[in-house]
C-alpha cells in the first residue's frame, strides 16, 4: 500500500485530500484487472460523485449504469442541478470524474424558462418576437438607467446594444431577481441568478478578474457588465479552439466569432459554451451521422415527438431559441424609438465651456469609489451665466436642500419630450418661474457649489423623450462649432 500510495502522490495534479479519497474508495488494482494510477483516482472519485448525488437525491445512483443513455444522463444532470443549485462547486464536482469541462456542464442545464417552455411546445408563433420586443421597451422605459448600464457595456465590449437587450429579454425577461425554477417543485433548476441568468462559478471568476467589484448577480449594472464580459470571454474559448483543431479540419476559421458575428450564433456560444456552439453549428451546417455523433450528450437528448412524430432533440431547441434571440433583436430594432436620437442644442450651456468630467463610470470625488456619472460636468468661476441649449418650458426649479446633492437646479422640458438639467447652481435668474416659456440662451441661473460639489462647476444632463439619460457632450461640442460659424 504505501508504494501505491507512492505512485499517487508522483502523480502532479492530486491533492492529499484526492489520493485519500483514492486510497478509500478506489482501492488497489489487481493482477486480473490492473488500472493506472488515474485510472484507480477516477473510480474512486465516481464513488464519492455517486455517494454525493445519492445523498442528495436519496436514491441510488450509478453512473455507468445511465451514462450511456443520453436521456437518463441529462435527467440526472437536471435534478442534481436543482439540488446543489446553492453549492455550485459541489455540482461541478460531481462530474468531474466523467471528463466533462465545467462549460459543458454548466450548458447542459442552463437554459431560459421559456426555453425550457419549447420542449412541450415548439411551435412559437411569429408575432412572439414582436411581443418580446415589445416587453423589452416597456421593462426600460420603467427603469431608464437600465439604458445606460447597456449603453456602457455596448461600448466597453463592443456589442450592440440592441443585441445584449435582447440576450437580456431572453434570458431573464429582464427580471433582476430572476431565478429559473421547476415547473413542479418551484424551487431552482440551477444557480443562475439575475438579469443575465448568471451561473455561480462564472461570476465568481468574473469578480476575481475584477476585484473591485461588491455587487452580486441581482445588481442590474453588475449583470449587465457580466453579459458583456462573459460573451466576450466565450468569444476568446470559441476561436482558441478553432486555432487549435483547425489543422485536424474539426472546425472551419468561419466559425470563429467577434462582436459583429449574427446575433443567433453569439447567442449559441453564450448559452452552449464555446465548444457546444462549436459542434452544433457544425451539425446545423452538415447534419451528417458523424456530425450528430459529435454533438455534446446533452446535444443529443430527445424530447420525444413532434406532430408529424419525428423526433425533437435538445440541439434543436437551443438552436431554435438562438433564432429566436436574433429576431427579438430585429423587432426591438423597428419598435423603438431608441438609441440613436439625435441630440441637438442651438446653444452650449455656458459662455466658455471646460470640461472637467465626463459622462460614465468615475471615481466618484467625494465618496472616492467607482460610480456612474449621469451627465458631464463643465467647470466655471462662480456666478458664471447658465444658458438654456435650446427652447422649452421650465419644468422645475429646485432650491438646494441640507441633505441635497444637486444643489439648486433647473429643469427644462422640450417640445420634443426631451429634458435638459442644469445642476448646483448658485442662484436662479431673477424672475424665473416654472411652466415659463424659455428660447435658447435664455440665462436660468449662474455656476456654484452648491449640494455635493467639491468646487463650482455645472454638472449637466440631458434626458431622451423617453426618459433615458444620455450623453450630451458631443451635442454641446457642436453647438459651440455652429457659434463660432
Amino acid at each position: 500500500m504505501e508504494i501505491k500510495f507512492q505512485k499517487i502522490q508522483n502523480t502532479k495534479f492530486l491533492t492529499a485530500e484526492a489520493r485519500l479519497v483514492f486510497l478509500q474508495e478506489g482501492g488497489p488494482a489487481t493482477s486480473e484487472t490492473p488500472r493506472s494510477a488515474t485510472d484507480q483516482l477516477k473510480a474512486g472519485m465516481q464513488k464519492l460523485a455517486e455517494k454525493e448525488a445519492q445523498n442528495a437525491l436519496g436514491e441510488a445512483v450509478h453512473f455507468d449504469e445511465v451514462k450511456n443513455d443520453l436521456n437518463k444522463f441529462g435527467d440526472l444532470m437536471d435534478r442534481l442541478a436543482g439540488a446543489f443549485h446553492d453549492n455550485w462547486d459541489k455540482f461541478l464536482a460531481i462530474f468531474a470524474p466523467l471528463d466533462m469541462r465545467p462549460s459543458e456542464i454548466d450548458a447542459a442545464v442552463n437554459r431560459p424558462d421559456d426555453m425550457v417552455a419549447q420542449i412541450t411546445n415548439p411551435d412559437i408563433p411569429p408575432e412572439d418576437a414582436f411581443q418580446r420586443a415589445t416587453h423589452a421597451n416597456a421593462a426600460l422605459d420603467r427603469n431608464p438607467t437600465w439604458n445606460n448600464y447597456i449603453e456602457k457595456a455596448a461600448e466597453d465590449y463592443g456589442f450592440p446594444e440592441t443585441m445584449l437587450t435582447a440576450f437580456i429579454e431572453m434570458e431573464s425577461s429582464f427580471d433582476p431577481n430572476k431565478r429559473p425554477l421547476d415547473s413542479k417543485t418551484k424551487k431552482p433548476r440551477t444557480s443562475a441568478l439575475g438579469l443575465a441568468q448568471a451561473l455561480n462559478d462564472q461570476f465568481n471568476v468574473y469578480r476575481r478578474e475584477k476585484p473591485n467589484l461588491t455587487a452580486d448577480p441581482t445588481d442590474p449594472a453588475a449583470a449587465i457588465d457580466f453579459m458583456g464580459w462573459h460573451l466576450t470571454r466565450t468569444i476568446r474559448e470559441v476561436n482558441d479552439e478553432v486555432d487549435q483543431q483547425v489543422q485536424r479540419e474539426n472546425f472551419p476559421e468561419s466559425y470563429k466569432l467577434s462582436p459583429e458575428s449574427d446575433t443567433q450564433y453569439l447567442y449559441m456560444a453564450y448559452n452552449s459554451g464555446g465548444l457546444g456552439y462549436l459542434k452544433l453549428r457544425r451539425y446545423m451546417d452538415n447534419p451528417t451521422p458523424e456530425n450528430f455523433d459529435g454533438l455534446t450528450s446533452s446535444q443529443k437528448k430527445d424530447h420525444g415527438t413532434e406532430k408529424d412524430g419525428t423526433l425533437y432533440y435538445e440541439w434543436e431547441l437551443r438552436s431554435r431559441y438562438a433564432k429566436r434571440v436574433e429576431e427579438t433583436q430585429k423587432a426591438y430594432e423597428k419598435i423603438s424609438i431608441d438609441a440613436e436620437i439625435a441630440i441637438q442644442f442651438d446653444t452650449p450651456p455656458l459662455p466658455a465651456v471646460r470640461k472637467t468630467s465626463g459622462y460614465g463610470d468615475r471615481i466618484h470625488p467625494l465618496h472616492h469609489d467607482k460610480r456612474f456619472h449621469n451627465g458631464v460636468d463643465y467647470g466655471a468661476p462662480e456666478g458664471t451665466p447658465v444658458y438654456a441649449v435650446k427652447a422649452g418650458v421650465i419644468a422645475a426649479i429646485v432650491p438646494d436642500r441640507p441633505d441635497g446633492i444637486s444643489g439648486n437646479y433647473v429643469i427644462i422640458r422640450h417640445e420634443d419630450g426631451s429634458r435638459t438639467e442644469y445642476l448646483h447652481l448658485n442662484s436662479f435668474a431673477a424672475g424665473l418661474t416654472k411652466e415659463q416659456q424659455v428660447t435658447a440662451g435664455t440665462i436660468i441661473g449662474a455656476v456654484g457649489q452648491t449640494g455635493g460639489a467639491t468646487g463650482p462647476h455645472l454638472h449637466f444632463m440631458y434626458r431622451d423623450p423617453k426618459g433615458r439619460v444620455r450623453n450630451p457632450e458631443a451635442a454641446v461640442v457642436t453647438a459651440i462649432a455652429n457659434k463660432n460659424q
